[in-house]
């Protein structure tokens, strides 16, 4: 049985959300949603997609996808993670919640352009 997640999406922004419940429910380990990011940013409505993954500890994974000419990696550094242009990742202390309430505002940013002169590349 796989892990159940939560779709969501608002402009060209489409994210997924992995709690700890479900995850339990499904008896799957902390790895159990990789390669859900690339799946999600293959959808016609995305050019940049996140997952969202609840640990034990209480904080959240996020990786970040996105298609060419839509840079991910600054929102990462900006949250303490790293990665490419296409491909990051970042830990981020707090509530799921909290955290994508904060993360989502900075990927709708990068999505249409306002970030910076590097939120496309």
């Amino acid at each position: 049985m796989g892990v159940q997640v939560n779709l969501q999406h608002e402009g060209r922004v489409v994210w997924a959300v992995v709690d700890s419940a479900m995850r339990a429910q499904a008896g799957a380990g902390s790895d159990a949603e990789s390669g859900l990011g690339n799946f999600l940013v293959g959808a016609p409505e995305a050019d940049i997609a996140a997952v969202f993954s609840e640990t034990p500890g209480g904080a959240v994974e996020i990786g970040f996808r996105s298609r060419p000419g839509f840079d991910v990696s600054g929102v990462a550094l900006a949250l303490g993670g790293g990665g490419h242009p296409q491909a990051a990742g970042c830990t981020v202390e707090g509530p799921l919640d909290a955290v994508q309430a904060r993360v989502i505002p900075m990927l709708l940013a990068v999505a249409s352009g306002s970030s910076g002169p590097a939120a496309r590349t």
